[in-house]
């Protein structure tokens, strides 16, 4: 009988595009239950059938909002958090 050969698993840091930074927020949508038997908190991944799966994650350096798709690509949202861009300041 062959052996059993283990599929070579590629691992990569997330980074934003940007600033550089690695720590990275999932954007995730959240949702409250209240029933008679308990009240619980649902986090749902945004999600859609027929696509590949994604990840709205955020920079909380600069707060850049981006998708993170299943094959490791990384596209920017245009969106930001706090809903406009940060302006940058200029020293005098």
């Amino acid at each position: 009988m062959p052996e059993k050969v283990k599929a070579p698993q590629v691992c990569f840091d997330v980074v934003c595009p940007d600033c550089g930074c690695d720590a990275i927020i999932p954007l995730m949508k959240l949702r409250t239950e209240r029933s008679f038997t308990g009240n619980r908190i649902l986090v749902e991944w945004p999600s859609r059938e027929g696509v590949d799966d994604f990840a709205n994650i955020a920079c909380p350096q600069c707060g850049l909002v981006m998708v993170l798709k299943s094959g490791g690509n990384i596209v920017k949202s245009g969106h930001h958090l706090g809903g406009t861009k940060p302006s940058k300041k200029k020293g005098k």
